[in-house]
């Protein structure tokens, strides 16, 4: 299992496999309850790289190694769309934060924008030259930014489709955020920096140097006051965002940190990769809390529930592992072992209503997570789709595709 995703009451796990099925998890009990499965006739041979939850928790998108995307209903777990268009794979998807819009990005250069409630392609964001690794939806679902290849940074205005390049990367940009205000907009790079842009100069605001690695991950403390950064040097570095200067060094991992996750209320910072290990850190005094062991390859994924005293994880070993800590300090609760395939992406719905998928087929496929039924495909992708990301009011999808492009989805229109 490489990618995997909660609802967003925290009490439902979504993942996705080689095998082409996402399968539905109880928190509580770490048990299976549902699978969800394309009819044979809808795909074949394909594999599910990644999977979103839409903000509204009204959807499930999963990208196929087909090309495709999946949404799901959430409440009924049925396929409502299976999205195609790109000609290569799917790196990225995204919901935007209203869940109507699903984007899409592929490694054919193309961003691609859906209506998540039709299954119809809005609009094909294109400018990247090359594979597009990073996605992300602003706060307020207005603008999008990508990640690529091609050492560039670009922001889509949603509505209009029109985009603004960052020049000053000196190599492929492998991560981007938003502040939580939505004025700032950073990026990681394999040319060991961190950037910060300022959106409404739509200049560059500070440089970060500090790494002697690719930056693999960055994340804003819900707050906005700190970013943390991943860095295949093996460290994570904490910032001040308003100082634009290093904190502290956080050392430990023997590995490349993959992965980053603050809790909803930033008293914690999870980071993983390549060694193995999850390590908690107090972001505030810069000091490590906890190493969690369990995993036996790469972790991939880091995410914490809405409680903030769960946490999961998922790795090449084929298993998710449940942490909880009901004072201090944080334990294993449940393994989820059966999963011994390649997961991909599923994207959730912020309302909780739909679950998109996508994956091989360059199907982006959204489902109604009331129902488990398969509400819409949506068609555009030409290759597979390995990212998936709903916008905060659950109206748009967006999904990244080895076809190189970032595809827009509305949710709800047809």
């Amino acid at each position: 299992t490489l990618f995997a995703a909660f609802s967003p009451d925290g009490r439902q796990l979504y993942s996705g496999g080689m095998d082409n099925v996402v399968r539905q998890w109880d928190v509580a009990t770490a048990k299976q309850t549902t699978v969800l499965q394309p009819k044979t006739n809808e795909v074949e041979n394909s594999a599910v790289l990644s999977i979103a939850y839409s903000p509204d928790g009204r959807h499930i998108a999963s990208a196929e190694d087909d090309r495709s995307v999946h949404i799901r209903e959430s409440a009924t777990r049925q396929v409502l769309h299976v999205l195609r268009g790109h000609e290569d794979v799917v790196s990225l998807i995204e919901f935007s934060p209203n869940g109507n819009l699903l984007a899409t990005a592929s490694y054919d250069g193309l961003v691609k924008l859906w209506d998540v409630k039709t299954g119809k392609e809005v609009q094909t964001l294109k400018g990247h030259e090359n594979w597009v690794f990073a996605l992300a939806f602003s706060p307020d679902g207005k603008t999008l930014a990508s990640g690529r290849y091609d050492k560039t940074v670009r922001t889509w205005d949603v509505a209009a489709g029109k985009s603004h390049t960052f020049n000053g990367h000196s190599a492929a940009v492998r991560s981007v955020a938003f502040a939580p205000d939505g004025k700032t907009l950073a990026s990681g790079s394999s040319d060991q920096t961190i950037r910060f842009w300022n959106l409404q100069t739509q200049k560059e605001a500070a440089i970060l140097k500090g790494h002697t690695g690719v930056v693999r991950a960055i994340a804003f403390s819900p707050d906005g006051h700190q970013l943390a950064s991943g860095s295949e040097d093996k460290t994570v570095k904490l910032w001040d965002v308003k100082a634009y200067k290093e904190q502290s060094t956080l050392t430990g991992h023997t590995g490349m940190v993959w992965c980053l996750a603050y809790s909803s209320g930033g008293q914690t910072l999870a980071s993983a990769g390549f060694d193995n290990l999850i390590k908690l850190w107090n972001p505030d005094a810069g000091t490590e809390r906890q190493t969690l062991r369990g995993h036996t390859d790469v972790i991939t994924a880091l995410a914490f529930a809405p409680d903030v005293s769960s946490l999961m994880s998922s790795s090449y070993d084929g298993s998710i592992r449940f942490w909880r800590s009901k004072d201090r300090p944080m334990s294993p609760v449940a393994v989820l072992d059966q999963l011994k395939s390649h997961t991909a992406f599923v994207a959730f719905s912020p309302d909780g209503h739909w679950l998109a998928t996508g994956g091989k087929d360059a199907i982006v496929r959204l489902w109604n997570l009331r129902t488990g039924e398969l509400h819409h495909q949506f068609k555009g992708h030409q290759d597979q789709i390995m990212r998936g990301e709903f916008s905060p009011d659950s109206k748009l999808l967006a999904t990244g595709s080895l076809d190189k492009t970032i595809r827009l989805w509305n949710v709800k229109s047809r």
